[in-house]
């Protein structure tokens, strides 16, 4: 488990918060760190296993009418994990986990992890989590993510969602349309951000000095095919604003704080095209 916590406070909310395929928790440090700053203690469990395969790995989660290797791994079993791991550790006392509140507890996941926190939710003990973060969520199989469907079991524990949600995408994200129709579905009241392309780090410089992804992502086309690009920015880069909309989704449901995101950073939402195979930012 990797921890990001601020440098004081005590009664601290917990973010669990899952990485996605191919990456590990150190992929989402900024952003996790981000949280962290504003408050908060992010705890992310290191999934199997996530990185080994490598590029087979990617060509299999972006071509292949399977699970991805490596990604079949989203059972929830991590976050509850870590949720446990948490509960130790803070009993303790002396722990630097102490310092946080698991009366107040959200979970988290990007990509591949997103799925990993929708199946968490049919297995998580009433009152263990109080909210619910998807950025990006994935989806198992490619005709899953380039259409409006999910997979059935995905979809009902979405709809018996009881806590408020928040559903983040981009402009040319691929898994624009998913998100679209998960945050329709969820029960708990569901709020759903789009970002502009133009707030997100599209250069990506930390996907391609650490992650299987970025040859994947046609920089040589301009980031504007598939909606890769997009997708991994949205919570594995440096520079961007992908955080903002997280942070005040958590202040609105563990502060009391209104959901304010700065418009300048927002985008309309809009479907994309039925087939989301190219110009995925044009259409």
């Amino acid at each position: 488990f990797a921890v990001f916590a601020p440098r004081e406070g005590s009664g601290l909310p917990v973010v669990l918060f899952q990485h996605g395929h191919q990456v590990d928790a150190a992929g989402h440090a900024f952003m996790a760190q981000r949280i962290a700053n504003a408050g908060y203690l992010v705890v992310m469990p290191e999934r199997a296993n996530s990185v080994s395969y490598g590029c087979c790995g990617t060509t299999c989660a972006l071509c292949c009418f399977c699970t991805a290797p490596g990604s079949r791994i989203t059972d929830g079993k991590h976050l509850l994990a870590a949720h446990a791991w948490v509960e130790e550790e803070a009993a303790k006392g002396s722990s630097p986990l102490a310092r946080g509140d698991l009366r107040k507890v959200a979970v988290m996941g990007h990509s591949m992890g997103g799925v990993e926190a929708v199946n968490f939710t049919g297995m998580a003990a009433p009152g263990e989590f109080q909210a619910c973060v998807f950025v990006s969520p994935a989806l198992p199989t490619y005709f899953s993510i380039t259409t409006r469907t999910w997979h059935p079991l995905n979809r009902r524990r979405v709809k018996a969602l009881s806590v408020p949600s928040l559903w983040v995408t981009s402009e040319g994200d691929i898994m624009k349309a998913a998100t679209y129709t998960m945050s329709e579905l969820a029960g708990g009241g569901a709020r759903l951000v789009t970002l502009k392309d133009s707030a997100l780090d599209l250069s990506m410089p930390l996907t391609k000095a650490t992650s299987w992804w970025y040859p994947f992502t046609l920089p040589c086309l301009g980031n504007r095919v598939l909606g890769v690009s997009q997708h991994t920015a949205l919570a594995a880069e440096a520079f961007g604003e992908p955080h903002r909309p997280v942070i005040a989704f958590l202040d609105s449901v563990f502060l009391g704080k209104e959901f304010v995101v700065d418009e300048s950073i927002m985008a309309p939402k809009r479907w994309p095209c039925c087939l989301e195979t190219c110009a995925v930012g044009a259409c």
